[in-house]
């Protein structure tokens, strides 16, 4: 069963006169996405595909996931994930997925938050209520998808673990 990491980038600052594009993380941000990486390498969840939006604060959040992965893993940056809808997520993973068994999109809310909803017909009810109330930044779902990726459709699968930074920080003991 193919599985989806939904990563919404870390906490950016918002420097006067930078376009939103180019905002950098701020120090959490910075701490929290390395986290982030660590969490997902220790449960091996090591995407095959990564799909990122070209926009400063996903790229940086990318970079520090990345210092926990082996490397290696194919990465395309998507026009559409900088301020897309979420059929254009959804038509992303549809279009890039291919043969990956598991599969990491990098985004910005509220589409990321939309996706992860629309995407989880079913899981654990306390995990769908957490998932309702919030996605904050570098929060990261994981979504069990039933059939293939170029047919990934709304409630096409499970959602099976939803993480906050702070969780990432609880589980790793850091």
């Amino acid at each position: 069963m193919p599985r989806l990491l939904l990563l919404r980038h870390a906490e950016a600052e918002i420097p006067p006169g930078t376009a939103d594009a180019d905002r950098p993380l701020s120090l959490r941000g910075h701490r929290d996405a390395e986290a982030m990486g660590r969490l997902v390498a220790a449960r091996d969840w090591r995407p095959d595909l990564i799909l990122c939006s070209p926009s400063r604060r996903t790229r940086e959040t990318l970079v520090e996931v990345q210092k926990s992965l082996d490397g290696g893993t194919a990465v395309h940056f998507l026009p559409e994930l900088y301020n897309g809808a979420e059929n254009e997520y959804r038509a992303a993973i549809r279009r890039s997925g291919a043969e990956a068994a598991c599969l990491l999109l990098i985004g910005h809310n509220p589409t990321i938050h939309q996706t992860a909803l629309h995407l989880s017909a079913s899981g654990s009810p306390g995990l769908i209520e957490q998932l309702r109330q919030s996605f904050p930044p570098a929060a990261f779902a994981t979504i069990e998808v039933d059939g293939a990726w170029d047919a990934i459709n709304s409630d096409a699968g499970r959602l099976v673990d939803l993480v906050t930074p702070e969780e990432a920080f609880r589980q790793l003991a850091l």
